[in-house]
């Protein structure tokens, strides 16, 4: 058996120059193919994945890689919109709609008041009341807190404090306040109210007087009450001698009955009458004074 080899450093090899590879020409890059786009109304399984290049062409193209749009052109008759903010062209069909619009708008607001007043004038407005049967509200008010006015005197008493008898308040509530005239163009006031007389002059059981006023002139009216109508009819021939002779005489009332004597001397008139008979009015009177006396003496209720 051969001796083994000695065992020594391995021979140095020179190194083997390194040659680079002759350049490879690459093609130029092509646009990548989008997958077809499936078809209507399919729907991809969400559970699926999606196929291979199908993201990538999903994707959108850089903007070097969009085509060009052609140029817009708009109407010769296209004007700028005021509704867009005037970027924007709007042709002459857009302001035909708007004016359809307003024309709209306007009828609408028009039927709207022409409705509003027609309700107004045929519709009456109706609130139910809390107390339909509303009650008056009653305030007690003390008679001494509110002054008031004095009352008319009704009475036939006299309005002065003189004394008025039976008589007196009788004749005063017969004959009144005031005498208009006969001729309506006088009218007689009753001044210093009715009031009882002295009746030595006739022996009477009572007598009354009081005066009354116009524009003519002034007046007294007597009038004397007697026991029955002998002693009127006496006192009335007795009153009628002291005057003198009479410038008229005759019935003192239209039917027939009574007795009158007028005296008048140009600047006064005194009437002396009487209404006997039937002892029912015992009186005698008597109305002297200035004016139109005979439209005051024709106009008495007696």
């Amino acid at each position: 058996m051969p001796p083994p080899a000695p065992v020594g450093p391995d021979p140095v090899v020179p190194p083997t120059p390194v040659v680079p590879p002759p350049p490879v020409a690459q093609d130029p890059p092509q646009e990548p193919v989008r997958p077809p786009a499936p078809p209507v109304g399919t729907h991809a399984d969400p559970h699926l994945a999606p196929p291979v290049g199908y993201a990538a062409a999903s994707a959108p193209l850089p903007p070097s890689a969009e085509p060009d749009a052609p140029d817009q052109q708009w109407p010769s008759d296209a004007v700028i919109s005021p509704y867009i903010g005037g970027s924007v062209a709007a042709s002459g069909n857009y302001r035909v709609l708007t004016a359809v619009i307003m024309l709209f708008l306007v009828a609408l607001l028009a039927g709207a008041i022409a409705l509003i007043v027609y309700l107004a004038g045929h519709t009456t407005l109706s609130f139910p009341s809390a107390d339909p049967d509303p009650r008056p509200v009653v305030t007690e008010v003390s008679e001494s807190a509110t002054p008031q006015a004095p009352r008319e005197e009704t009475s036939p008493e006299p309005l002065t404090g003189a004394l008025c008898t039976d008589l007196c308040v009788e004749v005063a509530g017969l004959v009144g306040p005031q005498i208009v005239g006969a001729d309506g163009e006088s009218t007689w006031v009753l001044t210093g109210g009715w009031s009882t007389v002295e009746t030595a002059s006739l022996s009477a059981e009572e007598a009354a007087g009081a005066d009354y006023r116009s524009d003519d002139g002034e007046l007294t009216f007597t009038i004397w009450r007697f026991t029955d109508d002998d002693a009127a009819q006496d006192a009335q021939e007795l009153l009628i001698e002291s005057l003198g002779e009479p410038s008229d005489s005759g019935a003192a009332f239209q039917d027939g009955t009574g007795e009158q004597s007028t005296f008048d001397d140009g600047s006064q008139t005194t009437i002396v009458w009487s209404k006997l008979g039937d002892g029912s009015q015992p009186w005698v009177m008597q109305v002297h004074g200035t004016g139109a006396v005979q439209q005051f003496y024709y106009a008495l209720p007696l």
